[in-house]
């Protein structure tokens, strides 16, 4: 599935506001397209080392295809440098972590 940082989401519209260039325009905003699973490796190699379980195993009956998205417009005309999604979803895990909203499983 295609994913992006809610930072560069909230960036390209600031920047959307602004520029002369992006009037009227639509943009993708999508850094890369990205398998659940690899989002799960992600966290795990990050917080399983912290007494956090995050579960690798895909279970999932969608079917199997690719497809990519060009964001080369949204990087042009915008300027944004889209943040690698590996640091995305570890600051997410992290925000929820420190809000409270997931907490660590008792040992």
């Amino acid at each position: 599935m295609g994913m992006v940082d809610v930072r560069d989401v909230a960036e390209a519209h600031l920047k959307a506001i602004k520029l002369d260039e992006a009037k009227n325009r639509r943009f993708m905003l999508v850094c890369r397209c990205a398998w659940r699973r690899e989002m799960a490796e992600t966290l795990a190699a990050e917080f399983n080392s912290k007494g956090w379980n995050v579960n690798v195993a895909e279970r999932t009956d969608d079917k199997v295809f690719g497809y990519e998205v060009d964001n080369k417009i949204s990087r042009e005309v915008l300027g944004i440098n889209y943040t690698p999604l590996e640091k995305s979803w570890v600051d997410m895990a992290q925000a929820l972590i420190n809000s409270g909203y997931i907490q660590k499983p008792a040992s």
